[in-house]
């Protein structure tokens, strides 16, 4: 069984690197990194992958474009953050449009 492609798109290079490590160890590859939303948008555009992970706040800005261009191709992504719970609902909102794919 092969593991997944995953992108990652995190702003915080010491916690990207940790989840880098993580989705490696749990056998699936990130095939992409990108610290900013600039990068992410283009990863969303153009690159291969199974799977998205998105920082909900990167770089205080909304991670919301990078979602929008992944859910238009049809490929699944969910959302992490450091936030605390009160900052995670206010900044997690908007991933309620996005609909579950199974």
């Amino acid at each position: 069984m092969t593991g997944a492609s995953i992108i990652l798109v995190e702003d915080e290079a010491l916690i990207r690197m940790m989840l880098a490590d993580m989705i490696e160890e749990l056998g699936h590859r990130v095939v992409a990194e990108a610290g900013n939303i600039q990068v992410g948008q283009a990863l969303a555009q153009a690159a291969i992958f199974d799977l998205a992970v998105l920082d909900i706040n990167i770089a205080g800005y909304s991670v919301r474009p990078i979602a929008e261009i992944i859910d238009g191709r049809g490929l699944p992504f969910f959302f992490v953050t450091a936030m605390g719970q009160q900052a995670d609902q206010k900044r997690s909102e908007h991933a309620r449009r996005f609909r579950s794919r199974s």
